[in-house]
């Protein structure tokens, strides 16, 4: 029996099959409605969303990923049953030595604090870059785990200007490949200090995209503006 059938089946039976594939948004269990809450269920005969599903009226739908069906039975034999959906490719987890790219949110002499968007991950055997589901994982990179671009241009007196002259190797805006050094239920630590980490994309106040000139110095192609960053070597 094919993938979709085995899904056909398991709708029209009420039981889902166990490692039947499914697609994002595919209807998997009809759940008696109870009196109290019509997406409750109550019945022996129910079912309860595990991870990788959510229960909607009636009915339990898979969550946005691709993947197997699993169910578990109840301790009892009038529990429901619990269905699960296994990924396929499973989301990225932040962990020591994990690459992550990042977007720099603000850059202080001493700290850069960014915003880490994805992680570089394994799908089908191949290095893809994954994004993360939410937004709220913040990192920081130390001045120390920069290697910052020296220059010879003035200290100006406001270093959070966005005209800052490039004592700084990377400004807000900036799209980064960092290396997660180690993580807190808080905080991330990230750092560049590696030849082939650093700034990936710039974006000049133009409007145009700032291309490297070499790993210290990145230049727009529209105005011809350059600015110092650590460029990260491919």
């Amino acid at each position: 029996m094919t993938n979709e059938g085995n899904i056909a089946h398991s709708q029209n039976a009420n039981a889902p099959l166990d490692g039947t594939l499914v697609a994002p948004g595919t209807p998997l269990y009809s759940t008696p409605p109870s009196s109290n809450s019509p997406t409750a269920p109550t019945a022996a005969n129910a079912a309860l969303p595990g991870p990788g599903t959510f229960l909607s009226p009636n009915s339990i739908i898979t969550s946005t990923l691709k993947g197997y069906v699993t169910t578990q039975k109840g301790p009892t034999s009038s529990s429901p049953l619990t269905i699960s959906v296994t990924p396929v490719n499973p989301l990225p987890t932040l962990s020591p030595g994990s690459l992550t790219l990042c977007l720099c949110l603000r850059s202080t002499p001493s700290i850069i604090t960014c915003q880490i968007l994805s992680i570089l991950t394994s799908v089908n055997s191949t290095p893809t870059f994954v994004p993360l589901k939410t937004s709220t994982h913040l990192g920081q990179i130390q001045s120390s785990d920069i290697t910052t671009v020296s220059t010879s241009s003035p200290s100006p007196s406001a270093p959070d200007s966005p005209d800052f002259p490039g004592l700084q190797s990377y400004r807000p805006s900036d799209l980064l490949l960092t290396r997660l050094t180690s993580s807190t239920p808080s905080s991330h630590n990230l750092s560049t200090a590696e030849d082939c980490l650093g700034v990936v994309e710039v974006k000049c106040n133009c409007g145009g995209k700032m291309l490297p000139k070499d790993f210290k110095t990145v230049k727009c192609k529209e105005c011809g503006r350059e600015e110092e960053r650590k460029v990260a070597k491919p």
